[in-house]
């Protein structure tokens, strides 16, 4: 085997490694895209317009030009003052999609049953931090340092059609 032989087969293994990655990727953004109903389910999977969005759901509402009236970081901060005064309700009521709230209740429940309620309250009173900006849909990191070491989690949030950013997951 020659030297350029090998050079060679290195470079079409990592372009073929590459092409593989890229198409993965691209699939499970589609198949995302798919699940969400934003695009179709049959190969190559093209994402619908807003148009076709409001011809196949009616009731569709692009979100994206709605004006905010409460920020992700106002619903997060009432959530969190409503935890620490012991409103649970208030506090599911406040920051929650109503269809949602009889879960997340029960979710509260266990957490207070199970004794780290406090620890979850203190968790989350804390500043929180943009990481992707999906337009209708806002992830957040916030993180608390237990002896000297950074432990990190999410917080997600999507914009109600009144503007209102609601957690949509902790």
């Amino acid at each position: 085997m020659t030297k350029k032989f090998i050079i060679l087969s290195i470079s079409a293994l990592i372009v073929g490694i590459l092409l593989i990655l890229w198409t993965l990727g691209w699939f499970l953004d589609k198949q995302y895209k798919v699940a969400e109903g934003l695009a179709e389910a049959k190969f190559p999977y093209a994402e619908y317009s807003v148009e076709k969005l409001k011809e196949m759901f009616p009731d569709y509402i692009d979100r994206s030009n709605i004006t905010n009236t409460q920020t992700p970081e106002q619903t997060h901060r009432l959530f969190v003052e409503n935890l620490k005064a012991g409103q649970i309700d208030e506090a599911v009521e406040c920051c929650f999609r109503k269809g949602e709230w009889g879960e997340i209740k029960e979710g509260l429940q266990l957490v207070i049953d199970d004794g780290s309620f406090k620890n979850m309250v203190h968790d989350l009173d804390t500043d929180i931090v943009l990481n992707v900006d999906l337009g209708n849909r806002r992830s957040y990191d916030y993180g608390i340092i237990i002896d000297g070491v950074n432990y990190g989690s999410g917080i997600d949030f999507i914009k109600s059609s009144d503007g209102q950013w609601l957690i949509e997951s902790l």
